[in-house]
């Protein structure tokens, strides 16, 4: 019995080792392709949707001066509020795209969604160019659409892309890191784009800083076009009918906005 005891507990001990390490195994695996599926989405994403944030940065520290500088603002829109009813143009388009667009790009598509801000921007960054009051307020309404979009359609892409690459169980694991990377470097492109914007404006003209943003928003609308997969949310969603608080949540959000005065650059003499 002792000699054969002894080569059972052998045996027994030498198949759970196989087991743990089989086990290890499997598990070394599955990190190494949440780690590699992360990487390989966390550029896709984040490539496209910072150099949409760039573009958006660029164009605000040259806001003031860019558009009080225009003859339609100064004199054909000095009755109506001037500057101010330029800014609050651009929270009133916000406002009213916040209500409607989370839905309708659920439906029609996150991708097309992230599309159609950079569409929305990139007329923003030429209406600068114009002389035209209704042009330069369509500017406006355009940059509170894309607002808007920037801020609701790509995160929504990249729940539903987390999703089918990694299944519904991966999802957060695949989410978190990205978003947590993609938050610290909008806020080193923040910091950035002031610089780099005054060199553009000194280099160009004032509408040096919306023509850089227009070459960067193509860039990233052409990366968006051929390197993301479409995906929508669920049928039949309907975020008005069927939760009414974002139409009061987004009013409530936008009435300290459209009622503070618009801030003036340093040295300003407007």
């Amino acid at each position: 019995a002792g000699p054969s005891g002894a080569m059972l507990r052998a045996s027994l001990s030498t198949q759970f080792s196989n087991t743990n390490n089989s086990k290890t195994t499997i598990a070394d695996s599955s990190a190494n392709a949440t780690t590699s599926k992360n990487t390989s989405l966390s550029w896709i994403y984040l490539i496209p949707v910072l150099l949409y944030r760039a573009s958006n940065w660029l164009q605000g520290p040259y806001f003031y001066a860019l558009y009080s500088n225009k003859h339609a603002i100064r004199e054909d829109l000095r009755d109506y509020g001037g500057m101010t009813t330029l800014y609050v143009s651009g929270y009133l388009a916000s406002l009213t795209a916040g209500t409607f667009f989370g839905s309708l790009t659920d439906r029609w598509g996150r991708r097309q969604g992230c599309l159609l801000c950079g569409l929305a921007f990139a007329f923003t960054c030429l209406s600068v160019h114009s002389e035209s009051l209704p042009v330069l307020l369509a500017g406006r309404l355009t940059s509170g659409i894309g607002s808007t979009l920037l801020h609701s359609a790509f995160e929504a892409w990249l729940v539903g892309e987390s999703a089918r690459v990694g299944g519904p169980g991966w999802r957060q694991d695949l989410m978190l890191p990205i978003i947590s990377l993609q938050t610290s470097l909008n806020s080193l492109i923040a910091i950035m784009s002031g610089v780099v914007a005054t060199f553009a404006v000194d280099k160009f003209g004032i509408t040096g800083a919306s023509d850089l943003g227009f070459v960067l928003l193509v860039i990233g609308m052409s990366f968006v076009l051929t390197m993301w997969v479409e995906n929508r949310g669920w049928p039949g969603n309907s975020a008005i009918r069927d939760e009414p608080k974002p139409a009061v949540q987004s009013v409530v959000a936008a009435g300290p906005e459209t009622t503070r005065p618009p801030l003036q650059p340093l040295g300003s003499t407007a």
